[in-house]
């Protein structure tokens, strides 16, 4: 066997060289010819998800103005529950730029966005206070159907995932799996969307024999955040099965 099966790193840069020449990389937003993410006009137009917001779901609140942590709608009381995530949060809004680059690797299959989209994420871990305090025990997609899988032949989240997990060292667990294949969430209210993903979960056997479920924290992975229906439905399924919190990040929020 050969002392050193990869190339050296100048010959990896000269790949890289003519690769570029062959396919010059374009701006995730407007696809124009640039060498970075986003061209400088498309940076303009990311709108990142700022404090002051509720410490538990990351929609916007003031916690002064309101003399509370929470935001309403997470407190419990006797109309509902608190959501099951033990905090939610997104790197951006869902506008400007960010929104044809999601969809350039969730429909057109430019699975290679997920390796710079991924650092985005990654910014955000390092930055939230809470994230960044938090010793996660694994990272876990949310899970496509196996026919929407199958048709589109890639799960993004999944993707995003393991190019976040290079990047922090927190493994990738596949804890969840979709059992029932729902209506796609959009065009439904919030109320529609919950009732759209209620028992839509399921813990695969195979891997939850080898988890220990009160091992650590869980970060629930995936794109786009609507409503937070799907990431609550995830939640509730991780922590019926003894996973003692789950978190959510995701790389848009729709406000």
């Amino acid at each position: 066997m050969p002392r050193n099966v990869f190339p050296p790193n100048w010959l990896r840069g000269a790949e890289s060289l003519v690769l570029d020449a062959i396919f010059p990389p374009r701006c995730a937003g407007c696809r124009a010819f640039h060498p970075t993410l986003f061209c400088e006009p498309c940076q303009k137009t990311l709108q990142p998800v700022k404090s002051p917001f509720c410490l538990r779901c990351g929609a916007p609140f003031d916690p002064l103005a309101h003399a509370a942590a929470e935001c309403a709608d997470c407190r419990a009381n006797r109309y509902h529950g608190a959501p099951p995530f033990d905090a939610l949060r997104a790197t951006f809004t869902f506008e400007g730029a960010l929104r044809p680059a999601v969809h350039t690797l969730k429909y057109r299959g430019k699975i290679a966005l997920a390796e710079p989209l991924s650092a985005l994420l990654w910014h955000t871990l390092q930055n939230d206070a809470l994230l960044r305090q938090t010793t996660f025990a694994a990272l876990c997609a949310v899970p496509l159907h196996p026919w929407r899988r199958w048709r589109r032949g890639y799960n993004q989240s999944a993707l995003l995932a393991e190019k976040l997990s290079s990047r922090c060292d927190i493994p990738v667990a596949q804890l969840l799996k979709r059992i029932r294949r729902t209506p796609p969430q959009v065009g439904l209210n919030e109320k529609q969307r919950l009732e759209n993903v209620r028992g839509a979960f399921a813990l695969p056997e195979d891997i939850w024999r080898d988890w220990n479920a009160k091992s650590g924290p869980v970060l629930l992975i995936d794109d786009v955040c609507t409503t937070g229906a799907t990431l609550a439905e995830c939640a509730r399924t991780l922590k019926a099965a003894g996973v003692p919190e789950v978190y959510g990040l995701t790389l848009a929020r729709q406000l």
